[in-house]
């Protein structure tokens, strides 16, 4: 992955050696990308969706957040 920054060309992450199912990236807009999983929610059914929800702490369970 590489950006122009004032006409200088800059290596930012080389992805090539990654062995992966999908080698690729894809970036969309941060607004888009939180809708995203309230659109798929039947597709995505592990993911719940709480819009405009507030988030006081993080409940762990083990070595992993749980929701």
């Amino acid at each position: 992955m590489e950006g122009m920054f004032g006409g200088t060309s800059l290596r930012i992450a080389d992805l090539g050696r990654l062995d992966v199912k999908y080698p690729f990236i894809a970036f969309m807009p941060q607004w888009d990308f939180f809708k995203f999983p309230a659109r798929e929610r039947q597709a995505l059914c592990l993911v719940k969706v709480m819009m405009s929800a507030e988030a006081v702490d993080l409940i762990h369970d083990g070595g992993r957040i749980a929701a």
